[in-house]
């Protein structure tokens, strides 16, 4: 009796001590394993429906709990996140056995459960609901396939939180900005593989929230994005950036009606770029390492590359050139490919917003730091530009709606300052090369006086008999370059001007030349009624342009490198543009045509070399040290360094009157 007395001792004093609770603990989970057994034996589990309903009954169960009970509940320390993932895992589960939708998708419409989760998010309790409900939006437009926005369960939804999003953001600015942009990217994602979803998104202002505050019809999405677009963040400015492309380029011309009388998205995006231009640099240094690399074409691609803000690394005047630049490459990418009412009311509000009300004072004024400044930014804008309404009104806005701001840019290639006259000959070099109609009319076409006497076929034999001429200009005994870079210079020639003849493709008649429609313009035309009898052998090309390039030509021994370079430069593309007129009037021997004053120019070359001991071997030594830094330049060193400008420069232009005479150039254009 001895052990069983002592077996119930110890039973008895199990009770009283707290020692074998595991095994208590232990003895209810084997009783709790053996219960499941059972029950997966006897009672079927539950199907996916089931679980997609008790997912979505825990979500509701949890808000009601944050409403009743506990106001301070956040959404991250709730089972709410699981739960949303675990539907969209059901339904991604379901789409691959399902080609139409399954019973989860449809009790998802029919149980109308888009239209709760966002009536939730925007009362954002518990705390983060709203994030939690941009998100689950976005895995179910992203990860399912099938066609869900025509459902009125969906797009009628999806339209709310766009709206309520927008509401809450003018609130609390930044709160879900991540989660926002994600979810509209990946609408637009919906809307790039077919546009026509756009037109659900489209509707009066009775059918939307806050109807009192919406116009008789109402597209938003443009404008949410384009109040992302100013985030700090790179990321969400980037994307929410792609997403307004894609909805400013929809075809669609009643999303496209939509957009300008309902939103002020145009004049907006013009406002922005004027606000990015004034935080540019007041200064524009040429030598500064930050700006050298920005006059390069290849701008357009680091702006691309380059997050909006940039990286915090660069200096801040990098940073505000990068953004600028982005802004208006936006613009132009938009302007280029959007439907023609967004294009053309994009391209007004620029023109007005940013053109007359930002450009024009600042080209007004007198300082010379402002002045070159504001020069090279504008021939950064002709270089970026490609839209060809943009081109037109920036043409328009710099040389034909003030006779006097043509003016005065004019006299500034020929200002007493070599960084003003370096600044405002970028401007016209980024206005031609553009190729754009409107530029050559103005600058150059619109003043030629055609003759008929002065307009000869082009002929091979008397190209030939011209390139000789203009390469003589430079004595053989002064010329220090390589003689094979003359057919490097004919290949150019030839592949510029089939750019130009693909370009003039779209042009109409040179005479009669107009803008397009949506950028209207006070045309004055060639000038009118005969030339006088003393006029027909002289000034066959008035253009007050190139009597002032050709007048620095003249000086090119006494001015900077940098300035005949470009000087060179601009001629050469005038003397490229595809017009028989202006190329007879240029070679001719008048004393105000191009290569007449190339020969004189050349005369003095002659003349002011043999007054220098060893000049050709002072030359090469030149020629040799413009691989080197740059020296304080001396009168020898600058007459040196424009004998090779000008060498250079006749190639050019010998290799340019032989291709221009090359009828083969015609072919495969």
């Amino acid at each position: 009796t001895r052990p069983c007395s002592s077996l119930g001792q110890r039973e008895q004093d199990s009770w009283t001590t707290a020692a074998p609770v595991p095994r208590t603990a232990a003895m209810f989970s084997r009783f709790g394993n053996f219960v499941s057994a059972i029950q997966s034996v006897l009672v079927p589990s539950r199907t996916p429906l089931d679980e997609f309903k008790h997912a979505w009954q825990s979500v509701t169960d949890f808000v009601m709990l944050a409403n009743t009970e506990d106001r301070e509940l956040i959404v991250e320390n709730t089972d709410i996140p699981l739960h949303l993932t675990a539907m969209i895992e059901l339904l991604e589960e379901e789409e691959k056995d399902h080609e139409n939708a399954g019973p989860c998708m449809e009790h998802l419409l029919r149980a109308n459960i888009l239209k709760t989760a966002v009536s939730l998010g925007n009362g954002d309790y518990p705390a983060g609901m709203m994030k939690a409900v941009l998100q689950f939006c976005t895995r179910l437009l992203a990860n399912i396939v099938q066609p869900l926005l025509p459902h009125v369960g969906v797009h009628g939804p999806i339209q709310s939180l766009i709206y309520w999003s927008w509401m809450r953001r003018r609130s609390k600015p930044g709160a879900e900005d991540l989660e926002l942009v994600n979810f509209l990217c990946a609408l637009c994602g919906k809307l790039v593989d077919d546009p026509s979803l756009a037109t659900f998104f489209v509707r009066s202002g009775a059918e939307a929230p806050a109807a009192k505050e919406q116009t008789a019809m109402q597209f938003i999405l443009p404008a949410v994005l384009l109040s992302l677009c100013s985030n700090s963040n790179s990321t969400i400015s980037e994307r929410a950036r792609e997403g307004l492309v894609v909805c400013m380029t929809l075809q669609l011309p009643h999303v496209a009606q939509a957009i300008i009388d309902d939103t002020n998205v145009c004049d907006s995006m013009a406002v922005r770029l004027g606000e990015y231009f004034k935080a540019l640099p007041n200064r524009w240094s040429a030598a500064s390492p930050s700006f050298m690399h920005l006059v390069g074409p290849w701008l357009v691609q680091k702006a691309d590359e380059q997050a909006v803000e940039g990286p915090a690394s660069m200096p801040e005047d990098v940073q505000c050139m990068i953004r600028f630049m982005a802004w208006l490459q936006l613009c132009d990418q938009i302007v280029t490919n959007a439907n023609p009412l967004v294009s053309s009311s994009l391209s007004l509000a620029i023109a007005d917003k940013f053109f007359n009300d930002v450009l024009g004072p600042l080209l007004a004024q007198p300082q010379e730091d402002a002045v070159v400044a504001i020069s090279n930014y504008i021939a950064l804008c002709f270089v970026q530009v490609t839209a060809s309404s943009l081109q037109q009104a920036l043409v328009r806005f710099c040389f034909d709606t003030d006779p006097e701001r043509l003016g005065a840019l004019i006299n500034r290639c020929d200002d007493m300052s070599d960084d003003v006259s370096l600044a405002a000959l970028r401007l016209f070099s980024g206005a031609l090369r553009t190729r754009s109609e409107y530029a050559c009319e103005v600058l150059v076409l619109r003043h030629l006086h055609a003759h008929e006497d002065l307009v000869p076929a082009p002929d091979p034999a008397n190209a030939t008999i011209l390139a000789d001429k203009i390469l003589a200009t430079v004595p053989a005994e002064l010329r220090t370059a390589d003689p094979t870079t003359y057919r490097m210079y004919i290949t150019a020639s030839h592949q510029e001007m089939r750019e130009w003849m693909r370009a003039t493709r779209r042009w109409t008649k040179h005479a009669t030349s107009r803008p397009p429609p949506e950028v209207p313009l006070p045309w004055t035309g060639a000038p009118a009624g005969p030339v006088p009898a003393a006029e027909v052998h002289r000034h066959t090309c008035a253009a007050p342009l190139l009597a002032v390039l050709l007048r620095r030509l003249r000086r090119a021994f006494d001015q900077p490198r940098a300035i005949n370079l470009i000087l060179t430069a601009l001629l050469a593309m005038i003397f490229e543009i595809p017009n028989t007129t202006l190329h007879v009037s240029l070679a001719s021997e008048q004393p105000d045509s191009l290569v007449s004053s190339l020969i004189l120019t050349g005369q003095d070359v002659v003349t002011k070399a043999s007054r220098i001991g060893n000049v050709a071997d002072k030359l090469r030594a030149a020629r040799v040290e413009l691989n080197d830094p740059p020296k304080a330049a001396t009168p020898l060193s600058k007459f040196l360094r424009a004998v090779i400008v000008l060498e250079e420069f006749t190639k050019e232009l010998g290799a340019i009157a032989l291709v221009w005479a090359n009828p083969t150039l015609m072919l495969d254009i």
